[in-house]
């Protein structure tokens, strides 16, 4: 009874059975009996009486106690616990997947915003290089043009420019290429052919770096 008055529904006694099938349209059975308790002679003359009206029926009985057969009465649906099961599993495959799509697209956002980080880091480090290279060519330019106006010869201050910002512009990645060479980082070694797009670069063993 308690069942019933939480479903908002009503709890019947057997003999009243009959009437009360022709007025459900929900039917729930859920008895201890070990036998079948609807079958054809209770349904199908109540299906008679009710004016073409469906009837959904929930047999939550273990064993089953409503009759396979009540599927056959036009207008009548049967939903078993192995139906119910089915549903179940369906509700569960389906939410799996819900779950693996929602895993892919967390997975595909993350993957998007590692890559932008990694946009932006090196984007910083650009910036970086930049702006110290900027000012390294800036206090070149003003030395040369110091010297361009002191009257010194125009060739011989563009070739001591361009020396000048040569040697300071690979002062810091040759010191680098000699310490990998010394510790046998090929990687770096790898990642400087690279870097300055050298087609051609012959292995030197590590620790037998060449003198600038």
């Amino acid at each position: 009874m308690e069942l019933a008055w939480s479903l908002n529904g009503k709890a019947v006694r057997f003999e009243q059975l009959g009437d009360f099938l022709v007025k459900a349209d929900v039917v729930l059975c859920a008895t201890s009996a070990m036998h079948i308790v609807l079958g054809m002679k209770e349904i199908a003359p109540a299906m008679r009486r009710r004016s073409g009206r469906r009837m959904f029926i929930i047999d939550v009985s273990f064993p089953r106690n409503v009759a396979e057969e009540v599927r056959g009465v036009p207008g009548v649906e049967l939903c078993d616990l192995s139906a119910l099961n089915d549903v179940a599993s369906e509700n569960l495959e389906r939410r799996r997947m819900e779950v693996f799509n929602a895993e892919r697209v967390v997975k595909d956002e993350l993957e998007l915003l590692s890559n932008r980080l990694e946009e932006m880091r090196a984007a910083e480090l650009l910036r970086l290089v930049h702006t110290k290279y900027r000012s390294m060519k800036d206090r070149e330019v003003g030395k040369a043009l110091g010297r361009l106006h002191g009257g010194e010869s125009a060739e011989e201050v563009l070739e001591d420019l361009a020396s000048s910002l040569m040697g300071k512009f690979l002062a810091d990645p040759t010191a680098a290429v000699k310490s990998a060479s010394r510790q046998g980082d090929r990687g770096l070694l790898r990642s400087t052919r690279e870097l300055f797009g050298l087609e051609v670069m012959q292995d030197v063993p590590a620790g037998k770096d060449e003198k600038a």
